[in-house]
């Protein structure tokens, strides 16, 4: 928790900063440039900064996001497969194993 201290002593939390919202345009972009490298060096982030009008640190945070997002999509439409694959195996009891 980010806490500041005012000098009569009481604590305060700082203010977070501002959500960023990209527009369909910025968004299109962004998606774009990412399906080509989804690891942008900071040329190519810089560029996309000034083209879309924020600064490169968002850029930077949108694409590590955008990462995150698709590991977990990954990882879910796998977990889905293996699930479907175990519940296809036929399951043993012990007692029907031993003859």
């Amino acid at each position: 928790m980010d806490l500041s201290r005012y000098s009569n002593g009481s604590l305060e939390r700082k203010s977070r900063r501002q959500r960023m919202i990209l527009n369909e345009r910025q968004k299109d972009i962004l998606n774009e440039w990412f399906e080509k490298n989804p690891y942008p060096g900071i040329d190519t982030r810089d560029y996309l900064a000034k083209v879309i009008g924020v600064s490169e640190f968002q850029i930077l945070t949108w694409f590590q996001n955008q990462r995150t997002r698709r590991k977990q999509r990954e990882y879910k439409c796998n977990f889905g497969k293996s699930q479907t694959q175990v519940q296809d195996k036929p399951h043993f009891k012990q007692e029907d194993m031993v003859s």
